[in-house]
């Protein structure tokens, strides 16, 4: 989060994108995931409203990108890690073909998806 592109700054989008992931990832080795009550209480700061909204608005161009595009692709993989990998490789691909997407988003997207990679390969490490 916090990269610039087209003058803002894409914020706060994070937990939308981990979630949406980490939903496709379960979904694809077919179990569920369930909700109860929280675990902790979220105190919100002091913030001007306005101002998020403003740094969300570019991500929210983005947010069709992970739901929409990779919504559409099954994953392959018999591991939780490998489909992942797999999301990532799809997610890349997409944003890299994506006329819509100047240098800057497309860099962004580059980032996440290697930043995906290694999540995978330091888990995969520390199970060993």
């Amino acid at each position: 989060m916090g990269a610039p592109i087209e003058g803002s700054k894409v914020d706060r989008y994070g937990d939308i994108w981990s979630g949406f992931f980490s939903s496709k990832v379960i979904n694809h080795m077919d179990e569920r995931i369930t909700v109860g009550m929280p675990l902790a209480d979220h105190i919100r700061n002091k913030h001007d409203l306005l101002k998020d909204l403003r740094s969300g608005n570019v991500g929210n161009d983005f947010n069709r990108l992970p739901s929409t595009n990779t919504g559409n692709n099954e994953l392959s993989g018999t591991t939780y890690g490998q489909a992942y990998v797999d999301l990532a490789n799809k997610l890349e691909k997409i944003t890299t073909a994506d006329e819509k997407l100047n240098s800057d988003a497309k860099a962004y997207f580059t980032q996440i998806t290697k930043n995906m990679r290694i999540w995978v390969d330091v888990c995969s490490e520390l199970m060993d």
